[in-house]
């Protein structure tokens, strides 16, 4: 009976220490399981796809206004007053090729875009909790390619939440705006009124475009404004200019 009393205080015992090494052992768990939670809760509350997305779409609208701008000025966002009629600017004026190259029209972009990104980098993610220093001032470079034109903006944003940075060295978005191809139609019209002479005639227009390209013109007594427009995925952009023939 001794014997089989003391199996039982060793079989309960046993049992005891079972018990409380199972409590241990999930109570433990869960402790690391909610710290694991913590740790990553914090990790992930420092997203910064919403900011950098917001970044991209502000200074690709910028761009955009520089560009619509300086297509319908005659590739001016300040038109020089004595090459000014209306709102655009003279390309042509009695015999003599005055239009803008591209490479000017670029740099005016650069610096249309870089005077005016300022708008893009205010406190709005402040209430998140985010503090965002901009270290370097902005640097533009547009880029126009045949398909369309990208915008390059160098500088150094850094973003930060509770014990978590990063920071960004550049933001690059491309622009559906086929600035260079619809410039080098424009373009190739001045050549030709330049080399000839006279007026562009209306078949002249249809023989260059392709099916995206539409050239309208408005006849006056002694000049011709030519608008150049693109129907190419929907951007509607426009250069416009005034040939001026005495």
């Amino acid at each position: 009976m001794r014997k089989k009393g003391q199996v039982t205080i060793f079989v309960i015992i046993g049992l005891i220490i079972i018990m409380l090494s199972a409590i241990t052992y999930y109570v433990l768990k869960d402790v690391n399981s909610r710290e694991s939670s913590t740790d990553f809760s914090k990790v992930t509350s420092f997203n910064t796809k919403n900011i950098e997305n917001y970044y991209n779409s502000c200074v690709e609208q910028v761009a955009q206004n520089g560009l619509i701008t300086i297509g319908i000025q005659g590739g001016y966002t300040k038109i020089p007053l004595v090459i000014q009629k209306e709102n655009t600017a003279y390309w042509y004026y009695e015999g003599i090729n005055i239009q803008p190259s591209l490479e000017q029209i670029n740099e005016r972009l650069n610096t249309y875009i870089t005077k005016n990104i300022g708008v893009c980098f205010d406190d709005i993610f402040e209430k998140d909790g985010y503090n965002i220093t901009i270290k370097e001032e902005p640097i533009a470079e547009a880029k126009f390619t045949d398909s369309n034109t990208i915008i390059l903006v160098k500088m150094l944003i850094i973003i930060q939440k509770d014990n978590y940075q990063k920071n960004i060295d550049f933001i690059q978005v491309p622009s559906d705006i086929r600035f260079k191809k619809i410039f080098n139609v424009a373009r190739d019209i001045v050549n030709e009124e330049t080399k000839t002479g006279v007026q562009i005639t209306e078949g002249f227009y249809k023989k260059n475009q392709d099916s995206s390209i539409q050239i309208s013109y408005e006849k006056s007594s002694d000049s011709m404004k030519i608008t150049v427009s693109d129907t190419y995925k929907n951007t509607g952009f426009n250069i416009m200019f005034e040939n001026y023939f005495g």
